[in-house]
């Protein structure tokens, strides 16, 4: 087996966030009293309407795959969703309400001024929403396009699914970041089926308990750098938008940029023919292909793999990190098959392919002893070991063939594979990257037995031995 490497490019998205209109950019104590009632207000002509901007890829080597242009540009599909949080992270305003009043709490309460718990609406100021994306490019009069061509598109808007707009808080009391997961929905083919989202007081977690190697798990955030200098202590709010150096030629607010990475590694699979005889000195041309080209690769499939992963979409404390994935050594009990790439027709079952010839340019004309290299099914997504289990604990790689073709007649093959010890390969595998595994057919070699046996040898002294069962003295 051969490894080559590619590294999957970071997703960047562009949050577009326009500021939402308030009279006063103060905190007083009246306007903090009354920040429950006008949290989700806007009042005036200006608006701080909340945008997304983003960017989309080329041909899926998974069709459950999100895949990035050389310029970080991606789109969605069908039912490919991310879901979007925007988290207060710190405090701008003053406690005018109470030491608890402004208390950052993703759990979805708090205490106010009475002591009474109530539901917290600033905190989690956007809840998960459905979020798709689509090329984009800014025209002549500074407005953001989409666009189906991504020859045009400059950059990727995300847009909501459900056509609302959304707007800033108007009392600039918190410092919000922008989190988010994909894929929204765990079962591509139906679009149902959604990871289980928790939301703890200082965590943010996704659950994704229906892996079979389809599901490319992206995490990507927005937090601003700290500075204590303004305007920049002030972001992401709709008071920091409002300032010049935060706004374009056409008055417009610059967008945050979000940065998505994929949080899992990508295996796909090529097979090509094996020849015999099999030594160093007989050159390629003079192998023998014609088993192999006859030899059906009917499954390809990862064993040992997780069926469940959780993803920390958000952080605030100390035992796990924003954008950290972990899997239960407990859950690694799936099979992950891999799947075909037909357009439309989400995860079907990879049917098996032979190894074939080169093609001359004729297709009807091949180079009978020149083994064309092909890539198989759609790929298989999962996570990267860590250096424990890439020891004691491998994936194991299962392939099934069937000789001849057509017979029906198949031999399985398992084999635990350090896939990153591969060609001395001292680099372990990496989420974020995709690898290609070039497998190498070789025809299964029939059982057949020769033999020989030892003939009958004449004994030594032959002896008589009378009727009355008495043996002669001579």
């Amino acid at each position: 087996m051969k490894k080559i490497i590619q590294k999957i490019a970071y997703c960047t998205v562009a949050v577009s966030l326009f500021t939402a209109c308030a009279s006063d950019d103060g905190f007083s104590a009246e306007e903090a009293s009354n920040y429950v009632k006008e949290a989700m207000q806007t009042t005036g002509d200006e608006k701080d309407e909340i945008l997304i901007g983003g960017s989309a890829g080329n041909t899926l080597a998974n069709k459950g795959a999100v895949e990035s242009t050389e310029n970080e540009l991606f789109a969605t599909s069908g039912n490919q969703y991310f879901g979007i949080f925007m988290l207060a992270k710190n405090k701008i305003a003053p406690d005018n309400g109470g030491e608890n009043y402004l208390n950052i709490d993703w759990s979805g309460n708090r205490v106010d001024v009475n002591g009474v718990s109530t539901e917290n609406t600033w905190s989690v100021y956007m809840d998960n929403v459905q979020t798709e994306a689509s090329y984009a490019y800014k025209n002549a009069d500074g407005k953001v396009v989409p666009t189906g061509d991504v020859t045009q598109a400059d950059r990727t808007r995300l847009y909501w699914y459900d056509s609302k707009e959304r707007y800033y808080p108007i009392g600039n009391y918190h410092k919000y970041s922008f989190y988010g997961y994909y894929p929204y929905f765990q079962d591509m083919s139906t679009g149902t089926e959604k990871p289980t989202v928790t939301k703890e007081a200082d965590y943010v977690y996704v659950d994704f308990d229906k892996l079979d190697g389809t599901q490319d798990v992206i995490w990507g955030s927005a937090e601003p750098v700290e500075d204590t200098n303004e305007p920049f202590n002030l972001a992401y709010s709709a008071k920091y938008f409002r300032y010049l150096q935060n706004r374009d030629e056409f008055d417009q607010p610059i967008p945050p940029v979000m940065k998505f990475k994929h949080k899992m590694m990508m295996l796909t699979f090529s097979i090509t023919a094996g020849g015999t005889p099999i030594n160093e000195n007989i050159k390629d041309e003079e192998r023998h292909y014609e088993k192999a080209y006859n030899t059906k690769v009917k499954e390809i499939s990862i064993t040992n793999a997780p069926s469940t992963v959780r993803l920390y979409v958000a952080s605030k404390g100390t035992a796990h990190a924003s954008g950290e994935l972990i899997y239960s050594l407990g859950t690694r009990s799936a099979t992950y098959k891999l799947k075909d790439k037909i357009n439309g027709v989400p995860d079907q079952e990879w049917k098996g392919e032979s190894p074939q010839p080169k093609k001359d340019g004729d297709p009807y004309k091949t180079f009978e002893n020149q083994p064309d290299t092909i890539p198989v099914g759609q790929g298989i997504i999962l996570p990267a070991l860590s250096n424990t289990d890439r020891e004691k604990n491998p994936y194991a790689l299962g392939l099934t063939l069937e000789y001849p073709k057509g017979s029906g007649i198949t031999t399985p093959l398992l084999v635990p594979i350090r896939l990153d010890q591969i060609q001395n390969f001292d680099v372990p595998f990496q989420p974020g990257y995709k690898y290609n595994i070039i497998l190498k057919i070789y025809a299964p070699e029939k059982i057949e037995l020769e033999a020989t046996c030892e003939p009958w040898k004449d004994g030594d002294n032959p002896f008589f031995v009378d009727q009355d069962g008495t043996i002669p003295i001579h």
